[in-house]
């Protein structure tokens, strides 16, 4: 394989792709680039946990010898920034001690809501 970000183990092509937290809780549709150059729709359900795998089957390598065709396994990482402001911080603090089991009555959304 020519691309670092993929690494082949036996006949499956294996990918570790960062996503942002927010995309991992709310679910996201993403585009990724195998290394045929072939673009692969992975789809993210919301909730979707760090570490999660998910396979693309065939879409591996070929055995010459058997004509088996491998999978494209994704795992699925979150991406934490960095580099955030101290309002970014301050808001994800808010965020934080708003969405605690005591602090919501059943619904992640609406208490994310009611912070806007």
């Amino acid at each position: 394989l020519e691309d670092a970000t993929f690494v082949r183990q036996d006949l499956n092509i294996v990918h570790d792709e960062k996503v942002s937290i927010l995309d991992l809780i709310q679910g996201v549709d993403l585009n990724i680039t195998d290394p045929r150059g072939k673009v692969l729709k992975l789809t993210l359900k919301p909730g979707t946990q760090s570490g999660s795998l998910f396979r693309i089957q065939g879409k591996g390598i070929k055995s010459a010898r058997t004509g088996v065709v491998g999978d494209i396994i994704f795992i699925v990482h979150a991406y934490i920034p960095k580099d955030l402001s101290k309002k970014e911080l301050d808001d994800i603090y808010k965020l934080k001690n708003k969405l605690k089991p005591e602090n919501t009555t059943g619904n992640f959304f609406k208490s994310l809501l009611k912070l806007f």
